[in-house]
């Protein structure tokens, strides 16, 4: 999975190793990498703002990061591997998916 930050000059990738990392777009040059998961990463999607990383994986969750703490805010839970993980417009809200077709809306501050 693939995701331009708002303003187009970073790339934030998800492998299969649950991998995340931050690219500049113009250098090609590696500006962070987080193992973030120990399972597949199906899902990847950079908030409106770009304060914030939400990224779904087989191991069941959703898990949203701060991009200028490198730092984990917060895991949510679902009963299968997730598939789709998007932020609203407003970034307010945070819609994740499953491949069994289960779709949960959180509140993106607080989980």
């Amino acid at each position: 999975a693939v995701s331009f930050t708002p303003d187009s000059s970073r790339l934030v990738s998800a492998s299969k190793d649950g991998t995340i990392c931050l690219w500049g777009v113009k250098s090609g040059r590696l500006f962070q990498s987080i193992d973030a998961h120990d399972n597949y990463t199906n899902a990847l999607n950079v908030s409106p703002g770009g304060s914030k990383l939400a990224w779904g994986s087989a191991d069941k969750t959703v898990r949203i990061w701060g991009t200028g703490t490198g730092q984990q805010l917060w895991s949510l839970e679902h009963e299968s591997a997730v598939r789709i993980a998007a932020f609203s417009p407003d970034g307010t809200r945070i819609a994740s998916g499953t491949y069994e077709g289960y779709i949960r809306v959180w509140d993106s501050v607080s989980g």
